[in-house]
């Protein structure tokens, strides 16, 4: 299993969010985790034989919900490039103030995800050659 799910309860409705965790140090995922209810990412202990193994350098990449125009899955941290109204955007995926978007290297604005027609073409961890400011 490459994700964790959690699922939030809430008074109205119920949500299920998928994660991604990545080892900064390692420069690895980690398929074995679980999420504490405090946002901890805890590994299986084999002498323990649970999940009391926190990994303090691991960082949570949440999925958007969202899929890029090749429907591949877009997740928190993927660089995504396309167009908004024939301008050409270039940005890393982050969620900011209740909403996933990017800010366009080419001009410095803010756009919302779910406006854009994107392609990932790869993330901030894995693919450090794809400068974006």
């Amino acid at each position: 299993n490459v994700t964790g799910v959690q699922t939030c309860a809430l008074p109205i409705f119920m949500t299920t969010k998928k994660f991604k965790a990545w080892d900064k140090i390692k420069n690895t995922i980690i398929y074995d985790y679980h999420i504490s209810c405090v946002g901890t990412v805890c590994e299986y202990d084999e002498v323990d034989k649970g999940y009391t193994k926190k990994n303090v350098n691991a960082v949570l990449k949440q999925y958007t919900g969202l899929k890029d125009k090749n429907g591949k899955d877009i997740w928190e941290y993927d660089i995504v490039e396309g167009t908004w109204n024939k301008i050409k955007v270039r940005g890393v995926v982050k969620f900011e103030e209740g909403i996933f978007g990017i800010v366009n290297q080419y001009d410095g604005d803010s756009y919302s995800l779910n406006r854009l027609v994107v392609k990932v073409i790869g993330n901030i961890y894995e693919d450090k050659e794809l400068k974006v400011k």
